[in-house]
């Protein structure tokens, strides 16, 4: 079976690398401060990259990616072997507060608070998300029915 694996790493006040969202079908502790997670081809996932020195963040972004099958086409993707295809995208910190990652973070959060499962959600709800990101608004959350809509038809990859 092929995977694709994500590394998570986390050095306090440096690094923290983490898993958003997601169920990683193999998921191994390398040591104290990383791991590594196993996606199937077709599961979607969310990921947040944070870097910091002494002078505060470097680099801070959050995505939803999908795993893909080789020899599929995927986009390189910090910590992520092979890639896999991006959905969304955000990253550093504008000059408007909220900054671009904190309204991508607010968004998954509102559809955690709905107890949706993230991982489930179509990916084309995410693109379309994406674009409302880009332009500084929060995009319009699924209701009850849609979710039930999207997740019942979730490819058996991805559930």
């Amino acid at each position: 079976m092929y995977l694709t694996t994500v590394d998570s790493n986390f050095r306090e006040d440096q690094v923290n690398d983490r898993l958003r969202f997601g169920h990683p079908v193999k998921d191994e502790y390398l040591d104290r401060q990383r791991g590594r997670l196993s996606f199937r081809p077709g599961q979607l996932f969310g990921f947040v990259w944070w870097r910091a020195n002494s002078w505060g963040t470097t680099t801070w972004a959050v995505a939803v990616l999908e795993a893909v099958r080789p020899p599929a086409e995927g986009y390189a993707v910090p910590s992520v072997v092979p890639g896999a295809q991006v959905h969304l995208w955000a990253a550093g910190r504008g000059k408007e507060t909220p900054g671009p990652v904190e309204r991508a973070l607010l968004f998954l959060d509102s559809l955690e608070n709905l107890d949706y499962d993230l991982a489930l959600i179509d990916p084309a709800y995410y693109r379309a998300a994406a674009l409302s990101l880009r332009f500084r608004q929060l995009p319009r959350l699924l209701t009850p029915a849609e979710y039930r809509r999207m997740t019942r038809h979730a490819r058996p990859e991805a559930a």
